[in-house]
């Protein structure tokens, strides 16, 4: 959450906001996955979100190599990750999204969301 609250410009919306969710997943899936916790922000809401967000997933990696975690148990991280936001992408270019996604709000549930 540390590398999210540094984006600048502070637009959240792009991690809540279900209109915007398709925007910020595709940003997320369109980043090569790497090992480096670099924070070289773009300037671009989506991107620097989404460059953020693979940093805190590597500072995780790392935390749990230097505790002794076995690579087995945590290499799958973001792999893991990149799995779920795939999921979720293709929840959201089906149509009637918006539809179901206001169901499930109305009903108290939440649609997949990118944080």
């Amino acid at each position: 959450m540390r590398y999210v609250m540094a984006v600048p410009g502070h637009k959240f919306e792009l991690l809540i906001d279900p209109a915007r969710q398709i925007e910020m997943i595709d940003a997320y899936l369109a980043r090569q996955p790497h090992g480096e916790t670099v924070i070289d922000f773009t300037g671009t809401a989506t991107a620097d979100f989404a460059i953020a967000i693979a940093a805190g997933l590597n500072w995780l990696s790392h935390c749990a190599q230097l505790a002794g975690v076995d690579s087995t148990q945590q290499s799958g991280t973001i792999r893991h990750f990149r799995k779920l936001v795939t999921l979720a992408q293709l929840w959201w270019i089906e149509r009637r999204r918006d539809e179901r996604c206001g169901q499930m709000l109305s009903r108290g549930e939440e649609p997949p969301l990118m944080l």
